[in-house]
């Protein structure tokens, strides 16, 4: 980690104003601008940060060099990836004219391949799943994992942390070893057969309890049901055996129940459950070993790529191709990553090749602000890099938020993430901004809600009294930050049946209401017979409150 200096930069800390100042220092020092290579999160930060350094050198009268910032390496990962795949076909064995596959294609075909593997396998692996609670069933706040995305979770993590076929398949009986050590030691085939008869018994006696209370008349319906389902074992839920273990009875009966307790607080050593385990956890990862070939072999036979490959493509080179090295080496003197908590394990692999080739990196991120774990990212890797650099940095000053919420943030979270001094999290407001920082404040909201649907309406409910009681705050200067684009959808819904207004996608563009009301104007233009479009045109453009301004 020799000559890679980290900085930790939250969130409007002066991140992009520090990465500027850092590509002057180096320019300054005699660094060519041709020989930078500087990697972000996004096509528009790169091109921000070019834009800066552009105009930060032409501030100095240093034109030609402003100019030569064009031929360094600035732009994502991806692109650089691209433009070094392209400049050296030749040693990575590629046509310069590399088809690569846009994102939203990769993830079309990636999910084909996996598909088509998981049709094949769900009927081996779908009652084992079903038993263990893992099949995807249910809805809102019961919807249960699912194996199937479980699967295409181990394939993308597989991708990104270079793990091939056969380690993946090694892989299942890893997680199987130490899973069974967690659950102790195995019991005996017959625990079923003494649960079955245990709950026969228990249903006989709690019936004979004169005057039952509540909790008993509870015990015994839910046994019964027990009883029913024993007589198909091999399509109860073990998560019925857990309930058991914990069934609540009133305390003259507690003796009662204590035998079926026992035995169902054994299910954790019940040789069928390791069974199904074992169909599961083989069956997930051999699932995602053939998806992984599938969909590798269709790229060759299509002479594709998608990012991954890029990234593993350049990776080959940095680490394997001395002509590469050389040539790419001689052409870098400094190298800067963004946004480097969102970095995927084979992206950091490259960044180390490629800043052994440029000699000097400065690496910027926030491992708070970490959001994209779903494309196989890990901000961990931040903090294992945090220990091994000496001496890491932090930008100290919130020069973007107001004092109340860089205060409520510092509280929040540096318990959570503060592990060391080496790691600072916390940001203060700066001298100068002491008098327009001021103000700002925090509500805790305790939303009464017994399903996702009560919840949206209560937050709606909550908005609109806040804009109630704050006359200054618009519709427009409130965001509300959602988990999933369902929970999204629900929300702007509810806050249209109070009449606010929501900016919220809800689908494709041609489905919201100024896409309807586009669409039907275009079909009234085409055809002025056509009454269901001029009647779509009224009723769109004067629903809602105000009439037609909203638009």
């Amino acid at each position: 980690m020799k000559d890679v200096k980290l900085i930790n930069a939250g969130a409007g800390s002066g991140k992009t104003f520090e990465l500027t100042s850092r590509v002057a220092e180096a320019l300054e020092s005699g660094v060519e601008p041709e020989t930078l290579m500087a990697t972000t999160f996004t096509i528009r930060a790169a091109s921000e940060l070019r834009e800066r350094i552009r105009l930060n050198l032409l501030a100095q009268g240093r034109s030609e060099e402003a100019q030569g910032i064009y031929d360094g390496f600035i732009g994502t990962l991806h692109s650089i990836c691209g433009r070094l795949l392209t400049e050296y076909a030749l040693e990575a064995g590629l046509s310069p004219a590399l088809d690569v596959l846009p994102e939203e294609d990769a993830e079309h075909l990636f999910r084909r391949a996996t598909t088509d593997v998981i049709e094949e396998r769900a009927r081996d692996i779908e009652p084992a799943a079903r038993r263990l609670g893992y099949d995807g069933g249910g809805t809102g706040y019961q919807k249960r994992p699912d194996w199937r995305k479980a699967v295409q979770e181990v394939v993308s993590a597989a991708r990104t942390n270079l793990i091939d076929r056969t380690s993946l398949e090694q892989s299942a009986d890893a997680s199987l070893e130490s899973l069974f050590d967690l659950l102790g030691p195995e019991g005996h085939r017959n625990l079923t057969d003494r649960f079955r008869r245990a709950v026969d018994r228990t249903v006989a006696d709690l019936s004979q309890v004169e005057n039952p209370m509540k909790a008993t008349q509870g015990a015994v319906s839910t046994l019964q049901e027990l009883a029913q389902g024993l007589k198909r074992p091999d399509r109860l839920p073990w998560a019925d055996w857990v309930r058991t273990s914990k069934l609540s009875v009133n305390k003259a009966e507690e003796a009662i129940v204590e035998e079926v307790r026992e035995i169902a607080a054994g299910v954790l050593g019940h040789p069928d459950l390791r069974d199904d385990l074992r169909v599961l956890v083989h069956g997930v990862f051999g699932c995602a070993a053939k998806a992984l070939d599938s969909y590798q072999g269709f790229k060759r036979e299509q002479g594709l790529m998608d990012f991954v490959d890029q990234e593993r493509q350049v990776l080959d080179l940095a680490r394997d191709n001395p002509a590469f090295r050389v040539a790419l080496g001689d052409r870098l003197a400094q190298m800067m990553v963004d946004e480097f908590q969102d970095t995927s394990p084979i992206q950091l692999a490259l960044f180390l090749r490629l800043h052994d080739l440029a000699g000097s990196s400065v690496w910027v991120g926030d491992p708070k602000q970490a959001i994209y774990g779903f494309r196989g990212t890990d901000p961990e890797l931040m903090t294992e890099i945090t220990r091994r650099i000496p001496e890491p940095a932090a930008l100290p000053f919130s020069w973007r938020s107001r004092k109340g919420l860089v205060d409520f943030c510092n509280a929040v979270f540096a318990e959570v993430f503060q592990e060391s001094d080496k790691n600072p999290v916390s940001l203060q407001i700066p001298e100068q901004r002491g008098e327009s920082a001021h103000g700002g404040w925090v509500e805790a909201w305790n939303l009464s809600a017994r399903n996702i649907n009560d919840e949206a309406s209560a937050l709606a409910a909550g908005v609109a009294k806040l804009l109630a009681r704050q006359p200054g705050i618009r519709p427009g200067d409130v965001a509300i930050l959602c988990r999933t684009h369902d929970d999204r959808k629900l929300l702007a819904t509810a806050l249209e049946a109070l009449g606010i207004r929501a900016s919220a996608s809800r689908g494709s563009l041609i489905d919201t209401r100024e896409g309807r009301l586009a669409l039907a104007a275009l079909q009234y233009l085409h055809d002025p017979e056509d009454t269901v479009a001029l009647a779509t045109i009224v009723r769109i453009s004067t629903a809602g409150s105000g009439g037609p301004g909203w638009l």
